[in-house]
């Protein structure tokens, strides 16, 4: 029941309403374990209550913290010395859009739009960076998107155990690359080699930031955004 539930209502959430979802479900445990206090003072389970609305307070307060000071590393992150190499070596810009919340580099490189960016709360138990680089829509005849493609393709270039996880969405390939303090740039180098290297041999097209942009704007926004809730509002 559990695990049909999670996917049929969890799942296909975006990472904001998953957020909202988790601190509404404490709230209301919280809540919940209050009425349970009043009914049952002074006897065992009334210390049991305690226990577990401190626990959900306690881990309510911590998670705001962490996202909190994760979007400010989202911010200053960029502009450290070794990531700022993205505009030395690559000459990629950075970009800050949604009144301070998103910031990231974007750039031309080998012809292909990037953009790279600091996601501290990933669906991973780690941090990463994003390497998101475009290409043209894959689409069968004028609107089916080619779903069994992009699914062949990320098994195709996936590698197990790595530093990385690859993903390919209708619009955008995806690397997401484990990074901590001893990170070295060349993994940036690497990652942004292996995704031209990906892309050509795959023949997809490729799309110019101005063509993004419209895009964004339009009602394929979705699939040229980049996958954290900062970018937009």
């Amino acid at each position: 029941m559990l695990r049909k539930f999670v996917i049929k209502y969890i799942l296909p959430l975006n990472l904001r309403q998953k957020k909202f979802t988790f601190y509404m479900f404490l709230v209301f445990f919280i809540i919940f374990t209050g009425i349970l206090l009043l009914v049952y003072q002074g006897t065992h389970l009334s210390e049991i209550f305690s226990y577990t609305g401190f626990i959900c307070v306690f881990g309510l307060l911590l998670s705001l913290i962490t996202d909190y000071l994760g979007e400010k590393k989202h911010q200053s992150i960029i502009y450290s010395d070794k990531i700022k190499q993205l505009q030395t070596d690559f000459g990629f810009q950075i970009e800050n859009l949604n009144r301070g919340r998103y910031f990231g580099y974007k750039g031309v490189y080998n012809d292909y739009f990037f953009r790279i960016y600091y996601n501290w709360n990933s669906s991973k138990f780690y941090r990463e960076f994003c390497i998101m680089l475009y290409y043209k829509q894959l689409i069968i005849g004028k609107e089916l998107l080619d779903g069994k493609k992009l699914k062949k393709m990320t098994e195709k270039y996936k590698e197990k155990g790595h530093n990385y996880t690859i993903n390919f969405q209708p619009a955008h390939l995806e690397i997401h690359l484990r990074y901590n303090i001893f990170t070295p740039f060349e993994e940036f180098k690497n990652k942004i080699d292996f995704a031209l290297k990906v892309v050509k041999q795959e023949e997809l097209k490729k799309i110019s930031e101005k063509e993004v942009d419209l895009l964004l704007n339009s009602e394929y926004k979705l699939l040229y955004s980049p996958s954290i809730d900062t970018f937009d509002e």
